[in-house]
């Protein structure tokens, strides 16, 4: 069973530690826990991906996914 002590020493450790993990974020200038920010590449800098791409344009996700690799052999068959 904990003390009234322990708990409150617990809890100021836990908010402590919580603080630490704060950010602002740069396109809404609101803070966040970049740890649950849902922006995949950039967490320590937009606290979501609908203020990275408000702020960039695109989503670095978005980027990534477009990105296809066509063999050769095919290029010219997909070409035509």
């Amino acid at each position: 069973m904990m003390t009234g002590s322990h708990s409150t020493a617990s809890r100021w450790r836990q908010e402590n530690e919580d603080e630490q993990h704060m950010r602002v974020c740069q396109h809404c200038r609101l803070p966040y826990d970049w740890r649950r920010s849902p922006s995949g590449s950039l967490k320590m800098t937009y606290c979501g991906s609908l203020c990275e791409k408000a702020d960039l344009g695109f989503t670095i996700e978005t980027l990534l996914c477009e990105v296809q690799v066509v063999r050769l052999d095919w290029k010219e068959l997909l070409a035509a």
